[in-house]
């Protein structure tokens, strides 16, 4: 899905202002050494491929004065909707985030481009924790983007949830608010979510519990606005239309500052942590280009700009360090260890297990 510009992202560019100001002031031109200096005009594209509002989308100018590339920035609004473009093998991309599991899959299926580290300097700057991922241990195709949870987003002024008991009770809850209640259109997102409502782990292969959890989701399925992304609670959140999504982190904290009634929660029951990383698909037409913005969106004062617009953590240690004290201190965008300890990343599934994901969720959404 191409980004729709101003209309879907203007309160993203309003953070994004602000933000550059201060990580500038902070930084100076210290951190930007690998770029500082390189004034031109465009002369090549690159082709970036990422989530709906999930980038201050000042740097994209930034990185084109800096380099003399134009970047076209397109987005999407699932996993698997980004999946089914790279597993062609011929995408059109030349950068793509993709989620820490799908990073793994790609590796495995030969659908990614290794990285040259020597282009990439601003790796250094990494959190230590975020430099030998179990899908990526040396790094060797990918970079991180940010890290979040996914949780669920509501509207104060029309009740409280605390975790999945709520979005699957379909006795009061969902009732009380018909056709206000969204889930994520992806099918490991949504499924895990449902197996976290019944106490198994997001991960699981086991036929029995996975059915349990189709169950769960149609049973869910009449009382919901849509199966939706971003680009949907984000806005129906904000206006009023939707009570309550399943939501990514850092979008309801955006949100919150439209409508400061919007409140976000990590579920009671545990909820999917999750890395988000920049990789280079095989068939990319301009991997210089690739590298040059992969590390142009490392350097922590653009670090500092993206997770203040966007609302997530930065994986960048000194961005971590310069990051505003408030901003750390917000439980829905740095949550404590006991939640934190609540929470599991996804992996990768055997041919079988994904096959009856598949199954499942083409069931639930058919």
């Amino acid at each position: 899905m191409a980004s729709q510009g101003s209309t879907r992202r203007d309160f993203l560019k309003i953070a994004g202002a602000a933000a550059g100001g201060a990580a500038a002031g902070v930084l100076g031109g210290y951190f930007l050494g690998t770029s500082v200096g390189r004034q031109a005009t465009p002369t090549s594209v690159v082709n970036a491929y990422n989530w709906s509002y999930y980038i201050d989308e000042n740097l994209l100018p930034k990185f084109t004065a800096e380099t003399g590339i134009r970047v076209q920035y397109d987005t999407f609004e699932s996993e698997d909707e980004v999946w089914t473009k790279i597993s062609t093998g011929a995408s059109g991309y030349d950068m793509v985030v993709l989620v820490d599991y799908r990073v793994g899959e790609a590796i495995a299926a030969n659908l990614l481009l290794p990285l040259d580290a020597a282009r990439l300097p601003n790796t250094e700057f990494l959190i230590e924790q975020f430099t030998a991922p179990g899908y990526d241990p040396t790094l060797a195709y990918s970079r991180p983007y940010f890290w979040g949870t996914t949780g669920i987003g509501f509207n104060t002024t029309r009740g409280t949830v605390t975790g999945w008991e709520e979005m699957f009770d379909v006795s009061n809850f969902l009732p009380a608010h018909d056709q206000k209640v969204s889930m994520i259109d992806d099918s490991r997102e949504t499924i895990g979510a449902a197996l976290f409502y019944l106490g198994y782990s997001p991960n699981t292969e086991n036929p029995t519990e996975l059915n349990e959890a189709r169950d769960v989701l149609l049973a869910q399925k009449p009382f919901l606005a849509k199966y939706g992304g971003a680009a949907d609670y984000m806005v129906s959140l904000v206006d009023g239309s939707w009570d309550v999504s399943h939501a990514w982190n850092g979008d309801i904290v955006v949100a919150q500052e439209s409508n400061p009634d919007i409140a976000y929660v990590v579920p009671k029951e545990g909820a999917i942590l999750w890395v988000d990383n920049m990789t280079i698909p095989r068939g990319a037409r301009n991997v210089d280009g690739a590298l040059r913005f992969i590390d142009f969106m490392m350097e922590p004062a653009n670090q500092i700009d993206n997770a203040l617009a966007a609302g997530y953590p930065s994986p960048s240690q000194v961005a971590t360090d310069y990051l505003p004290a408030d901003f750390k201190a917000d439980p829905a965008i740095y949550p404590p260890a006991d939640v934190l300890a609540k929470c599991e990343i996804l992996g990768a599934l055997s041919p079988t297990a994904e096959d009856l994901y598949n199954a499942i969720w083409l069931e639930v959404i058919t």
